[in-house]
């Protein structure tokens, strides 16, 4: 399942099992996270992610508002 994302602030993520597909349209980058990786990013635009294991996967998300 693939859902798209989109709002004012920052995302941290934390890899603890199996493994999710980010894709960041700003830049045209797609990442392959796997446990024991991490990400920052902004998240003001679109973006979309997908967990790629059939058994799921578990992730550690941060999400912090923008400061203005």
């Amino acid at each position: 399942m693939s859902e798209t994302f989109q709002f004012q602030g920052e995302r941290f993520v934390l890899m603890l099992d199996g493994t999710l597909t980010l894709t960041l349209p700003t830049n045209g980058e797609t990442l392959h996270l796997k446990a024991g990786d991490s990400l920052h990013y902004r998240a003001s635009s679109p973006h979309r992610r997908s967990v790629d294991d059939d058994d799921g996967a578990s992730m550690l998300w941060l999400t912090f508002p923008a400061i203005l």
